[in-house]
């Protein structure tokens, strides 16, 4: 019942006869996913330049002639099917230009206007092969894809229009959401029905239905945890060729998508769980396992009574774990409450709208409920990871205030990134590639809070050198890889003394090498760069030779230096930098830490190579560029100071550095000179 005509056709089918075929053959085939692609109307705006009719008279320009920018309406109106017009199909990359087939006017996506989506591609498993072994046969797996066959096209047209015969969660999506204010609104994106395709949806709804008739509650629970897993994957933010796990902690929709067979994909995971079910039950046979669901500021727990906590709490603004539950909680009835949601959502519309002080309330009312039912002299981890040093100062503070005493803290270097921890580490994103761990340890007796004026920081300080010192010979000994005579020089012990006395709130205002020189002067004794304890045999320590020690974060000159070491290696990205910036400014003072901006540095003092993403030491010729660009960057940060919208803090000297800067680009367009001033068009 197939036509001919209609046959998926693949590059070797010019070879065939057709009027030679006896017999034609129809082996069963299973879909295991189906290719949809983004269609684009071919019409929009383009910049041009157009010739203003007057020739610049001074600066290097002169004698050429202005040009102005314009926007022009172009395009043939036709339909452009993303799949056929960008995509490399032996990389699945897609093309940031492409040009419409039909009149070849070249387009960005972001130009144009999105229409519905359409399935281009099915790829499939055939049923029931198999090949001879000798003389035995076995199984055959024979796996092939092809174009979305008309009759494909009708089937789902159909399906389209008839309703679902069973119930499947219809929500409706609520727009001022954090995460749904961007390209889903474009998509279309009314109800929750709209993360699936229509097939699929069908089939999720059929699903569900026979798990909710499962008569065994331990076999109906396990049915529901399978089915919510798959969600990521059989949803529309499958994305095809990037994989959906990346995707799994947003709410984004790609611009190509890969339909799932729901039922193979059902029938692999429950398989999976099933495997593990033996070692479960073993670990649940020796040992109670609790999993709560709550508040985290209202922990079911005595005081005093747990030995380790580890808490991976919400990163500020990063992620909105409530819009992205939204998906498997609608199938389960239970919703996120959003006000009780540790986030930062302001920009959040007729909803919870919580700001950053919000958040280190609430973040702060956790941590106190983890130093409550900690047991003394236990330990607690946190990973954290955000780029915003406002919220990491937050978290900081919020861990000092409660009692806990911040050990050390550790970069986390994670192999799986998430997706916009890529985009991260490409400088795509304001997101950082590792996370960092706070170590902190709840004191056997509790600490009272004094005033920096209470402490004696001379005494704080011998203390704390002597106590390094006497342990330093067996560390030495025991690891002679990590320590050496080299710990015993000032810059190192005052790299010691900062992550000692930082985390007992001892303030550190005054902890500078000359004042370290005095004390240590004092109480001990030095030999060539080295500080001894009084008596103490010098030499036979087994170092293993010079050691090149971090440059410790302790003002913007000492910033500029730590960027310079750590770019003298190898050039880095910004999401590479990040965490370990964060490890290294992550014990200051709050006030000091917010004003040494990243960022900031890295633009003011380093060179960005474009083709990499990549910050190096600038050449001569490239740092005389950079000042140039400095004129454009201060306009950036003018009109954002001017707007309330600059996050950093300034000085009078550097706002009266954009004075001048301001002043001199005012008077170049006075004068006629804007077209020397390109990038200032904007303005």
């Amino acid at each position: 019942g197939y036509p001919v005509t209609e046959l998926p056709r693949d590059e070797d089918w010019a070879k065939l006869d057709v009027s030679k075929v006896e017999r034609w053959i129809s082996i069963p085939a299973t879909i295991q996913y189906t290719i949809w692609s983004d269609v684009y109307r071919c019409e929009g705006f383009v910049p041009i330049e157009e010739h203003t009719g007057k020739v610049s008279t001074r600066g290097k320009n002169a004698g050429k002639p202005i040009m102005a920018k314009k926007r022009v309406q172009r395009g043939c109106g036709h339909e452009m099917i993303l799949w056929y017009v960008a995509v490399d199909k032996s990389t699945n990359e897609i093309a940031e230009t492409f040009s419409c087939p039909h009149c070849g006017q070249e387009w960005e996506k972001k130009q144009l206007t999105l229409l519905e989506p359409k399935a281009v591609v099915t790829d499939y498993e055939f049923v029931g092969l198999r090949v001879r072994k000798g003389q035995q046969t076995e199984a055959a797996t024979l796996r092939t894809a092809r174009k979305f066959t008309a009759k494909e096209a009708d089937f789902v047209s159909e399906l389209v229009g008839r309703p679902i015969p069973y119930w499947h969660p219809q929500d409706e999506v609520d727009k001022g959401r954090e995460m749904l204010r961007h390209g889903l609104l474009k998509r279309g994106i009314q109800i929750i029905s709209d993360f699936y395709t229509k097939r699929n949806l069908w089939a999720m709804a059929r699903l569900w239905k026979e798990i909710e008739s499962e008569p065994s509650q331990r076999v109906r629970q396990f049915l529901r945890f399978a089915f919510t897993s798959i969600i990521p994957y059989v949803s529309l933010k499958q994305s095809y060729g990037g994989g959906g796990g990346g995707l799994s902690s947003t709410l984004y929709i790609a611009s190509l998508t890969s339909e799932k067979n729901v039922g193979e994909v059902f029938e692999r995971k429950a398989n999976s769980l099933l495997r593990s079910l033996p070692s479960f039950n073993s670990l649940a046979n020796t040992t109670e396992v609790r999993v709560v669901l709550g508040s985290a500021n209202s922990l079911a727990l005595a005081d005093d009574s747990v030995d380790y906590i580890f808490a991976d709490p919400p990163f500020g603004s990063n992620i909105y774990y409530a819009d992205c539950s939204l998906l498997w909680e609608t199938w389960l009835g239970e919703i996120t409450d959003e006000s009780k949601e540790m986030v930062v959502s302001e920009r959040r519309v007729n909803g919870p709208f919580k700001t950053l002080d919000d958040y280190a309330k609430m973040m702060g009312s956790a941590f106190g409920e983890m130093f409550r039912v900690l047991k003394p002299g236990r330990w607690a981890t946190v990973e954290f990871s955000n780029s915003d040093g406002r919220v990491f100062n937050v978290i900081k503070q919020a861990v000092r205030d409660v009692g806990f005493e911040i050990a050390n803290m550790l970069v986390l270097e994670k192999t799986q990134k998430s997706f916009k921890q890529v985009k991260g580490i490409k400088g795509e994103e304001d997101v950082v590639d590792k996370d960092v761990l706070f170590n902190l340890h709840k004191p056997t007796v509790a600490h009272a809070q004094l005033s920096a004026e209470d402490h004696d920081l001379e005494h704080q300080v011998a203390d704390a050198v002597r106590q390094h010192l006497q342990t330093l010979p067996e560390r030495i000994k025991t690891e002679s890889g990590k320590y050496s005579d080299e710990h015993r020089a000032t810059a190192t012990v005052h790299i010691m003394l900062m992550n000692v006395l930082i985390p007992k709130g001892v303030s550190v205002d005054r902890l500078n090498l000359p004042f370290i020189e005095r004390v240590c002067a004092r109480y001990f004794r030095k030999v060539g760069q080295h500080w001894y304890l009084r008596g103490e045999a010098v030499g036979g320590s087994g170092s293993n030779g010079l050691i090149t020690e971090e440059i410790a974060v302790r003002d913007e000159v000492s910033s500029i230096d730590w960027l310079r070491q750590k770019l003298s290696v190898r050039p880095l990205m910004i999401g590479e930098l990040k965490p370990l910036w964060m490890k290294a400014t992550g014990l200051l003072p709050a006030a000091l830490s917010q004003s040494l901006i990243l960022d900031f540095l890295l633009s003011e003092n380093f060179w960005r190579d474009p083709d990499t993403n990549r910050w190096r030491e600038p050449t001569t010729e490239e740092r005389e560029r950079m000042n140039d660009d400095r004129s454009i960057r201060v306009l950036h940060d003018a009109e954002r100071y001017l707007g309330g919208s600059l996050a950093r803090q300034t000085t009078d000297d550097e706002r009266c550095r954009w004075i001048e800067v301001l002043f001199k680009a005012c008077r170049d367009i006075e004068e006629k000179q804007a077209e020397a001033l390109p990038a200032l068009r904007g303005f």
